[in-house]
């Protein structure tokens, strides 16, 4: 009986038994790691493949990753060639930079689409964001500039500061369009240098510049001139029949008026020099329609105490039929004769 029983080492049934040591990594065989429970300390091995690694906090030095999904990364440094995809932005709070993937909110934001958000929550900046503008700018403070665009003052600088220009023959697109709603210039434009204030050429068949007043009873354009310059110069360099100035006035005012604060210039209000001669007239006066029946006001002289003025006919004698003022002068009369106003209707052959 004693022979048949079989002898059991203690370190089989009572594991404190085995000293430390006695069991090295060659005698243990294991199917999965899952058999194996233990705080594994710092593991050390050549390659370390695995379907799922689940880490509350996963570092490392260096690595490849094909795809990594988490709901936050961060680091001091994120390299990569391409990030496709959600929303990446410079802050949670306060100024930022934002740029989404999807329709973003707070404030609006289109689908792939960059915008500079203020601390308040209000887009300053964006490109692509709002339908069918590339780029908006959106001052939300009242001392705020919406753009400044400046050379630096060491620099002799030869390009154009900006430049907009719209190609294509048939394109009807304006090039710059400004509107002021509030009680400022729409444009002011400065010069404290040698060079025009205002340089503007056309050359297609569209109009150079075009200002339009909708508002109260103010001024389109105003023009100083601080130094002993010309304000206006107008170079009409095509030899066909073009116009320099075109003016049309749908009120009762008047389409030009010149006015003269200086008593000593010793130029006039205005000067008319023609440099061709020839059949070319100084000054060409159109008068479309009749004033008076048969009769059209072409000039009126306005003095403090004698203000006549210059009448057409179209052949009919004014004496009786033209109303004028004492002094008042037609043209044209029967077989062109001209006609001095007594006053009333009553007029007198020259």
């Amino acid at each position: 009986m004693a022979g048949n029983v079989k002898y059991i080492p203690p370190f089989l049934t009572d594991p404190s038994q085995i000293a430390a040591g006695i069991i090295t990594a060659d005698k243990i065989t294991v199917t999965e790691l899952s058999a194996l429970s233990a705080n594994m300390g710092t593991i050390t091995a050549g390659t370390l493949a695995a379907g799922t690694v689940f880490a509350g906090t996963l570092s490392a030095a260096s690595g490849t990753f094909g795809t990594i999904t988490a709901g936050d990364i961060s680091g001091v440094t994120i390299s990569g060639s391409i990030i496709t995809g959600g929303t990446v932005q410079t802050a949670t709070t306060g100024q930022k930079i934002r740029m989404v993937a999807s329709t973003a909110t707070l404030p609006n934001q289109n689908p792939n689409s960059l915008m500079l958000v203020n601390s308040d929550g209000n887009s300053i900046l964006s490109f692509g964001s709002t339908t069918n503008q590339i780029m908006v700018i959106t001052p939300i403070n009242n001392d705020q500039s919406a753009l400044l665009i400046q050379n630096d003052p060491t620099l002799v600088s030869t390009q154009v500061m900006l430049s907009v220009n719209v190609q294509g023959g048939t394109s009807s697109a304006i090039s710059a369009l400004f509107e002021n709603a509030g009680t400022g210039n729409t444009i002011s434009a400065s010069s404290s240098g040698s060079g025009d204030v205002i340089n503007a050429i056309a050359t297609g068949t569209g109009q150079v510049a075009e200002f339009i007043q909708n508002g109260g009873n103010t001024v389109a354009v105003t023009i100083t001139q601080n130094k002993a310059a010309t304000g206006l110069v107008i170079n009409q360099n095509d030899t066909s029949q073009t116009i320099g100035i075109s003016i049309t006035t749908q009120g009762t005012g008047s389409a030009l008026y010149a006015t003269n604060v200086n008593s000593g210039n010793g130029q006039g209000i205005a000067q008319l020099y023609n440099q061709v001669g020839g059949t070319n007239p100084v000054l060409y006066l159109n008068q479309a329609a009749v004033t008076q029946t048969h009769f059209y006001m072409l000039i009126f002289f306005k003095t403090p105490s004698y203000s006549p003025t210059l009448w057409v006919s179209d052949g009919t004698t004014p004496n009786g039929n033209l109303t004028g003022s004492l002094g008042d002068l037609c043209l044209g009369g029967p077989l062109g004769s001209t006609w001095q106003c007594s006053g009333g209707t009553t007029w007198v052959q020259l």
